[in-house]
């Protein structure tokens, strides 16, 4: 009897010991799932304001914050529906005590006017995770209120005027006398011939303008003063020979403008990449070199150019058709 109860307990020992770790195991398990959903990669999406004027720009934030154990990756994102990149830099990497956060700030602008939705994004397409979609409206100018306003008027009803009786011998008889001493007056003052008025030399734009572009360049300005003055310089031309207000337009509009006007694609790109470094220069974002100065130069000239031509067809059609 006494052997029996002694071969028992070592079992009930073994038992206690094995229950005792899988209770440590099921706690680790426990740990280790509430740690790794702690650790999840998270996203974020947010603008600096939700209301835009046609062609304004907006910033767009991206965020990505990865834990240690997880993979670096980021957003491929090539269009946004109604919406045009004016900036896509590349992300800005932070290293924290928790892992890693990328951070890109997007420029963007629209000539769509109306409520338009940025869509959520997905970090890995198909799996996520998204980022929240943002409502932004595009809206035009607003009403100058300073201004007063006029109401549109009711239909007015014709005044019916009682008709006089004339007598039209008189009428005429006045009228012949009236005309008579026109002539008269005419060919009395004005016998001497007076001399014929030249019409005043056309002015050469092309040429002055690029007359100033050559004294830019001999200048020896600095990085800032320069494109300011090459930029103002090829506003003031546009101004001037097509009388388009090209001081009050942004870099996108005047890109849509020479697209519209069928300057050539590729000499458009070279423009706008040269133009666009130009911006950041004038805004003390970039350095160039002595070549991107000659560059912007260079590509400036040869779009005045291809303008002056574009406009000389146009104007010679608008002759032949009079």
């Amino acid at each position: 009897m006494n052997d029996h109860r002694m071969n028992d307990q070592p079992n009930r020992m073994t038992e206690q010991h094995f229950f005792r770790r899988a209770g440590i195991l099921l706690l680790t398990l426990m740990w280790l799932s509430g740690y790794s959903q702690g650790q999840a990669v998270s996203v974020k999406a947010r603008v600096d304001r939700s209301t835009i004027l046609i062609g304004e720009r907006l910033q767009l934030e991206l965020e990505v914050s990865i834990p240690e154990t997880a993979a670096i990756r980021f957003f491929s994102i090539d269009t946004i529906p109604h919406f045009e990149f004016i900036d896509k830099p590349s992300p800005d990497t932070l290293n924290t005590t928790d892992g890693t956060i990328l951070r890109q700030r997007l420029t963007l602008t629209s000539f769509d006017s109306g409520q338009w939705v940025i869509p959520a994004f997905p970090l890995v397409e198909g799996e996520g995770p998204f980022t929240d979609s943002i409502p932004v409206e595009v809206v035009f100018s607003p009403m100058d209120t300073s201004q007063p306003y006029h109401d549109v008027r009711d239909v007015m009803n014709e005044e019916v005027v009682e008709k006089k009786v004339w007598d039209w011998k008189i009428i005429i008889t006045g009228i012949l006398a009236f005309v008579a001493l026109f002539v008269f007056v005419v060919l009395y003052f004005f016998r001497r011939k007076k001399p014929v008025a030249r019409p005043a030399p056309r002015v050469d734009i092309l040429a002055e303008t690029l007359r100033e572009m050559e004294q830019i360049e001999k200048a020896k300005l600095a990085d800032k003063a320069y494109y300011v003055q090459l930029t103002a310089l090829f506003r003031n031309y546009l101004h001037r020979r097509i009388g388009m207000e090209a001081g009050e337009k942004t870099g996108v509009q005047l890109e849509q403008w020479l697209k519209a006007l069928s300057v050539p694609p590729t000499q458009l790109t070279a423009w706008k990449e040269q133009w666009e470094k130009g911006e950041l220069v004038k805004f003390a974002k970039g350095e160039v070199t002595q070549e991107d100065r000659e560059q912007m130069a260079g590509i400036t000239r040869d779009v005045i150019r291809t303008v002056e031509e574009i406009t000389l067809k146009m104007e010679a059609h608008a002759n032949l058709a009079k």
